[in-house]
């Protein structure tokens, strides 16, 4: 599912999302403004686009949790 919204506050959203996604494997991506966030079910990683060591721990998490390396592209 893919949407766009203006009047959204980014961390609200996110913190909502990692209440509301069901289980391990599960997650969802928002962009905002240079920031990335990746959802999980209780976790949240919010980072800068080009803060690589962040995207790393995002990236192994994912996977630690069964999510595939293809579908960790959140830049």
């Amino acid at each position: 599912m893919e949407f766009t919204s203006g009047a959204a506050d980014p961390e609200l959203l996110a913190q909502d999302l990692a209440a509301a996604i069901d289980s391990p494997g599960w997650y969802a991506n928002l962009h905002s403004e240079g920031q990335v966030y990746v959802i999980f079910r209780d976790k949240v990683f919010c980072y800068a686009v080009e803060d690589d060591a962040a995207h790393g721990q995002a990236v192994a998490y994912a996977q630690a949790v069964g999510v595939p390396l293809q579908q960790c592209d959140w830049r």
